[in-house]
Order: C-alpha cells, then structure tokens, then sequence
C-alpha cells in the first residue's frame, strides 16, 4: 500500500506541481470548456435565421404569411429569382427558401415551396417546425373563415326557409280557397237558366196575323188569344224572376272572383318575397369563392424541397467528418512531434547548426503533411471502396483546399507545441483546442443556438470555416472562383500561424539557452 501511495504521489507531483502550466490546463480547461459551453448554450431559442422569400406576384395572403414569419422573430429576405433564392441556401446566407406561387389565394392550386439544407440537420428541423407552425396557424385561421362562410351562407337559408314558410303555407291556402271559390263561381253561372218556350209567341203571333185578316174574330180564336196572352205573361214573370235570381247570381260570382283575385295577387305578393329572399340565399351560395374540400381543410399548401438530390446522411455529414479528422490528426500529431523534439537531447545541438528555424519548421510541416496525406489517401480509399459515395471522388478534386485546411490546423497543433513544456500537456491543450472548435461548430449543436455575440467570434473558427467550405464544394458542386473568399481566409490563417509559429520557435530557442547558461551558472557556484 506505501509503494501505492508513492507512486501516486509521484504522478500527482509530475502532471500538478512540478508545472504550473501543465497544471493549470489540466484544472483550468476543462472548467473553461465547461464555463465557455455553460454561456454559449443556456439557451433554448434559436437566433438570427434568416429565411428568403421570393414570389412573381406577391398577394395579401402571401404578405400575410412573410409578416408571421416575422413575428417570428424571423429575419426576411427578399430575394429576385427563384435560382437565386436556392443559390443562397447553398452559400449560407440564408437558412430556408420560401418561394410563393405568384398571386397567391385560397383558390390557388400551388404550394408554398421551401427549399432547405438537409445537410444541417441539427439546424432544420427546428427551423422548420417553427415555420410549419406559423404557416399552419394561418392556414387554420384561413379554414376557420371558410368554414364560418359556410355555416353562416347555411345560417341565412335555414332562417330564409322558416320565415318564409308561414308565407309559403298562407300561398298555399289562398290559393285552395281561390280554387273552392272560382269553382264554386264556375257552379252558380253555369245553373243560370234564362231558357223561355218561344212557341207560345209563334202561336200568339198566328193569332194575331187570323184576326187581323178577318175583320171579326170568332169567340173561339179570341178565347185561345186570351189563354196565349195569360200564359205568355206567366211565362214573362217567370223569365223576369229568373233574370233576378241570375243578376243575383253574376254579382255573387264577381264578388267572389274579386275575392280570389285579391287572393292571388296576396299570393303573388307573398311568392314575390319568397323569391326574393331565395335569390338572396342563392346569392349568398354564389358568392362562396371556395368550393373545394381540399382547400377549405388546408388552404395554405407546404411543400419541402431538399437542395440536394443525394440525402444520405452520411453523404451530409462527410465534410464535418473530413475536417473532424483533419483537425485532430494535425493538432495531435504536430505538438507531438514538436515535443518530442524539445525533449530530445539533440535539441541543443540543433541550435548551434547552420540550420535557420525556418528550415526547420517547414521541414516539420511538410513531415506531418506527409503522414496526413497518407492517412487521407487510406481513409479515402476504404471509403470509396465500401460506400460508393459521389462527395469522395470531388475530394480528390478538391485535394488542395484539404492540404490549405490541413496546414492550418498543423501550424496551431506546432504553436501548441511550442508552447507547453511537456508533452501530456501539449496533447491535452491540443485535444482541449479540438473540443472547443467541434463544441463551437454546426456538428453537434447550429452554432444560430449561440447569441449573437459569441456567434460573431465562432463564425471565424477554422473548423467552422473550413466545414462549410468543403461543404460548397463536395454537396452543392460549387466552384473554385465562387469560394475564392473562404479558401483566402484560411490562407490568411495558415500564414499568420507560421509566422507565429516562427516567432515562438526563436523565444523558445531564447529561454532554452537562457535556461542553458543559468544552469551552467548554478553548477559553477555550486563548484559542479
């Protein structure tokens, strides 16, 4: 148990007190992760996502719908084509494309496109759910009217149909009673008899004519004139009783034809509000501009169009990947190599050579560049071999933007080296320095998760930088002169590590022998 203890003992006295820089990045750094994580992510929300809009004719709906999305707390772009709109997808500089069917309306057959990067997958969804919600919100605002259009048309022609049925009943009644009476009408003229027997007339008038011949009449011809005239007047007052009663009769009927006439223009009066509420009703009908079941349930259509064709994951996740190995190959690899030579006894000696730091230092890159293009070739190779991905044949292509990235993270791993004394440091300050980098990138967490603030810093990072470089290049077949920008900066970045990276050598050859003529000096007095 002693030689336990001391042997711990012995670790903790070399990785804690016998370095305070070994022993302040093995305490202080993950803290500092820690801390750096602990205020980048506190968050839940999402920051700065820009969404381009593009539409031939923008219409009240379409602007209704960009004004949600601003309420969002989205930030929206305008942008002039359709192509162009994708093409920005592509670049970064937006994060969705909403491209509208021109003068859109609830009667619109088209749908609202949304172009997206499926590569960010960590970044798209939420993006997406966000404004699905938006737009679905509208859409269920839009069904609600339409919905209510109908109820309310449906409203008006159940209250229509029930005002007006006491009208329709009473047409119906009036029109019966002016039936019953016209018949009964038609009854009382047709038993109107005014018949009269002309033939006693006849007879009277031979009488006449004989007496009127004859200068005497005999008693007998008076007497059948007598009895003609008796009954002719009978006859008379018979006819003249029933020409009263058929007066009677007439005025009878004409009251109640007049009655049925009143009667049917009440009808006509009432039929005439009928009609007129119908025809209100039908207007109401006619005027639902929205007919379609499809497109009263969901008005607003969504579509979701990747800008890739390929959506395998892995095929999105290839550059992160890429640049993932890169940066810890470089790092690891290049402090370690620095440090080995710091720690080599010929270390000295190399100081005294003819040979500049400059030499030596670009021999050491060029050694680790070496090593990195063969791991390159062989993790290339098995994975052309087994996964027949299109993103690994561009990257042949692309072989010097790799070697640019490559460089940068070489240099930082040689600074790293430079600087820490020991080379358990060194590894955990480079292993430190590529968490932070992968932490502060798109690969676990949207870096649009980070405020705004820290958000301006990490955009520069080299891993961030060099992942979406390599992403233009193998998924969206982007070409050299349109990334021209980004491939300079990490040219710029390479440039001014070496140069560091030679400024610290010269310190370091300084402190060495300085170190060197102390020690020397404390042998002497020491009578050494």
């Amino acid at each position: 148990m002693k030689k336990i203890l001391t042997i711990i003992k012995k670790n903790l006295k070399v990785l804690l007190f016998r370095s305070r820089v070994s022993a302040t990045v093995i305490i202080l750094g993950p803290l500092v992760l820690m801390l750096l994580v602990g205020v980048a992510f506190n968050t839940s929300n999402i920051f700065d996502i820009r969404v381009g809009t593009y539409s031939d004719t923008y219409s009240t709906l379409s602007n209704s719908v960009i004004d949600g999305l601003k309420e969002q707390q989205f930030k929206i772009v305008d942008i002039s084509s359709k192509q162009s709109c994708i093409d920005s997808v592509k670049t970064g500089d937006i994060h969705i494309c909403a491209v509208f069917p021109p003068n859109l309306d609830v009667q619109t057959e088209g749908d609202i496109e949304f172009f997206v990067d499926q590569s960010r997958i960590n970044l798209i969804y939420a993006v997406l759910d966000a404004v699905n919600e938006k737009v679905s919100f509208k859409s269920e605002e839009l069904s609600t009217q339409l919905t209510q259009v109908l109820v309310d048309n449906l409203d008006n022609t159940q209250r229509a149909l029930t005002d007006k049925g006491g009208k329709i009943e009473n047409v119906i009644k009036l029109n019966t009673d002016s039936k019953d009476k016209l018949t009964k009408a038609k009854g009382d003229l047709e038993d109107i008899n005014l018949w009269y027997n002309l033939t006693d007339v006849d007879l009277l008038q031979n009488y006449s004519e004989n007496i009127n011949a004859s200068d005497s009449a005999s008693k007998t011809q008076l007497s059948k004139l007598k009895t003609s005239l008796k009954t002719l007047e009978k006859q008379i007052t018979d006819l003249t009783e029933k020409i009263k009663v058929a007066n009677a009769t007439i005025l009878a009927a004409k009251a109640t034809v007049g009655t049925a006439r009143d009667g049917i223009g009440t009808s006509n009066a009432d039929l005439t509000l009928v009609k007129k509420d119908l025809d209100g009703v039908l207007t109401g009908i006619q005027s639902i501009q929205v007919k379609n079941v499809g497109n009263i349930v969901s008005p607003i259509k969504t579509k979701i169009e990747p800008i890739v064709t390929d959506a395998r994951h892995l095929n999105t996740l290839f550059p992160a990947l890429i640049v993932l190995v890169v940066m810890f190959i470089s790092l690891l690899l290049s402090a370690t190599v620095v440090m080995k030579e710091k720690l080599s006894k010929a270390y000295f000696r190399n100081f005294i050579t003819p040979t500049s730091g400059f030499t030596f230092v670009v021999g050491t890159f060029l050694s680790i560049i070496i090593v990195l293009v063969i791991q390159l070739v062989i993790l290339l190779g098995v994975l052309s071999a087994f996964f027949e991905l299109d993103v690994v044949i561009k990257l042949w292509e692309s072989s010097f933007t790799l070697l640019i990235i490559g460089s940068v993270f070489i240099f930082l791993g040689m600074l790293i080296g430079y600087l820490f004394n020991s080379e358990e440091t060194s590894s955990l300050a480079s292993i430190a320095l590529g968490s932070i980098f992968l932490v502060f990138s798109n690969t676990i967490l949207p870096i649009e998760s980070i405020p705004s603030t820290f958000r301006q810093v990490i955009v520069f990072s080299p891993f961030v930088m060099a992942e979406a470089l390599l992403k233009k290049l193998l998924i969206f077949n982007a070409t050299f002169s349109s990334v021209a920008t980004d491939i300079y900066m990490l040219l710029i970045y390479a440039i001014v590590l070496f140069a560091l990276v030679l400024i610290v050598q010269k310190l370091t050859q300084r402190n060495v022998l300085l170190q060197r003529f102390i020690d020397k000096f404390k042998r002497k007095r020491a009578g050494i």
